[in-house]
């Protein structure tokens, strides 16, 4: 089986069977999860009312459901090596790529200056950065603006 490599921050984007047009099935999302050899990808998604991916996530994928996508990719990744304080700015699901930076900090023991989550509107996403968020919440300052 092939290793999924990505740095954090990256997106994959999907084809979803959610239409018969190709272009009208691709997604892209940001991993959640920090970089690791285990193939496990996470995602922080909300259901939309009417959404044709959100609604699918949340109604027709289950545990072995097979999702096609194309190779992660994107620019927005954490600067090597972090010499500086970092500000994270986001609202609801544009927390996934902090996340992915977060865990990939903090599980890979990389030397940092000063952290700074800020979520703007983006309180039902706490839990989306809840998992493990114990574990580093001395070195992480997190403001929440509702």
């Amino acid at each position: 089986e092939e290793i999924v490599s990505f740095k954090a921050g990256q997106f994959v984007t999907m084809d979803l069977p959610i239409h018969e047009k190709r272009l009208k099935r691709l997604r892209s999302y940001s991993i959640a999860s920090a970089p690791s050899n285990d193939n496990i990808l996470e995602f922080c998604i909300v259901q939309l009312e009417g959404g044709m991916a959100t609604n699918y996530f949340f109604n027709e994928v289950n545990v072995g459901t097979s999702i096609l996508f194309k190779p992660p990719s994107g620019v927005f990744i954490l600067p090597e090596p972090i010499t500086k304080d970092l500000v994270f700015i986001c609202t609801g699901t544009g927390v996934a790529p902090f996340r992915s930076m977060l865990f990939d900090i903090f599980n890979h023991k990389k030397p940092h200056q000063k952290l700074h989550l800020i979520l703007v509107r983006a309180m039902k996403m706490v839990f989306c950065i809840a998992k493990n968020l114990s574990n580093f919440k001395a070195n992480l300052m997190i403001f929440n603006i509702p």
